[in-house]
């Protein structure tokens, strides 16, 4: 009875401090302001045709951009997106390129991404190893298998994926529409399940939810497997929309995923967090590069954006709260 209690007030804790702070509105107000700055400075950037063109990679990036934000909700960051991305994305090559039914190459790279999630969450979780160290050396071991999977060259993807990956509903990319389906049913999930709200009381305080009841190691766990399956999804749908799987793809994936997450509202500190929001964050970022692009800057250009963004939404949220805070004690000593 104590343990139900326990978790009751833990869960409600959360919910209160949802409702009382917002922070994922303001990426939806960013959203539209960068689309006025293309509408402006390049026109034809902003075109229906340019936006729709955008949403596959909207799609991608939101995809790695989930796997990134279950893990950063369990006081965790995930190092390895590129690595799992790319060996992902040349497993399903490889696979149809020998021969390999399709539905069947799909379901094993599935299940590859589930086992580089559960190695990470393994790591993390049951040898003690920080979030940034286990995951950037796994990214290290996922680019090694996937230059030995290609041996260095492009490897093709069966028609039939590339087909579906260049694909669209009523007009709408095929991707992005799975990234939202999939979204939605994360968001339910975590909103709506007790499965998720244990979930968000284990980031929100690993001390608290360990004393009502709440395996937080089986939740951490279970972000980094999530957050594979995420990377698997991603690697294959970007494999077959290029056409091949190459070691060059999916370097910008790092800190693009980071910087939706962030940029979404999601604290870096674990706990709560947003899938629609992380969604918001990834158009934003596919936005900026659109934007950048457009403007005729080169790649280093487009980095050196990607990395002030990143920044902006990491400390202004600090800044802010912080004078607001100084406003306060100000008030209370003059009164």
């Amino acid at each position: 009875m104590t343990t139900v209690k326990n978790e009751s007030s833990l869960g409600t804790s959360v919910d209160r401090r949802r409702r009382g702070v917002s922070p994922y509105m303001w990426v939806w107000g960013g959203v539209v302001l960068i689309y006025l700055l293309t509408l402006f400075a390049t026109p034809n950037a902003a075109s229906l045709t340019s936006l729709t063109s955008m949403l596959p990679y909207v799609g991608i990036l939101a995809l790695a951009a989930f796997g990134q934000a279950i893990v950063v909700m369990q006081r965790g960051i995930d190092f390895s997106v590129v690595g799992a991305i790319i060996m992902n994305a040349m497993v399903v090559a490889f696979l149809t390129s020998a021969g390999w039914d399709t539905s069947l190459a799909i379901a094993t790279t599935l299940v590859i991404g589930l086992a580089i999630g559960l190695v990470n969450g393994l790591v993390v979780v049951f040898l003690n190893l920080t979030p940034l160290v286990a995951t950037l050396a796994a990214n290290g071991l996922y680019l090694g298998i996937a230059l030995l999977l290609g041996g260095g060259f492009p490897v093709a993807v069966a028609p039939d994926l590339q087909s579906f990956a260049r694909g669209n509903i009523f007009g709408i990319s095929t991707i992005f529409l799975l990234a939202v389906i999939f979204g939605a049913l994360l968001m339910v999930t975590l909103n709506r399940t007790v499965v998720g709200r244990r979930f968000v009381a284990a980031g929100s305080n690993s001390t608290t939810a360990s004393a009502a009841g709440i395996p937080v190691r089986t939740y951490t766990l279970s972000a980094y497997v999530g957050a594979g399956v995420c990377y698997s999804l991603a690697g294959m749908l970007l494999a077959s929309y290029i056409g091949d799987a190459r070691m060059t793809m999916g370097g910008d994936y790092l800190m693009a995923s980071i910087a939706a997450v962030v940029i979404g509202g999601t604290p870096l500190t674990g706990g709560r967090g947003s899938i629609l929001a992380t969604l918001g964050g990834a158009v934003f970022m596919t936005m900026l590069t659109q934007f950048v692009l457009a403007l005729g800057a080169p790649s280093s250009v487009q980095l050196l954006v990607q990395a002030i963004v990143l920044v902006a939404a990491v400390t202004l949220p600090n800044a802010l709260a912080l004078l607001r805070t100084r406003r306060r004690r100000a008030a209370v000593a003059r009164g």
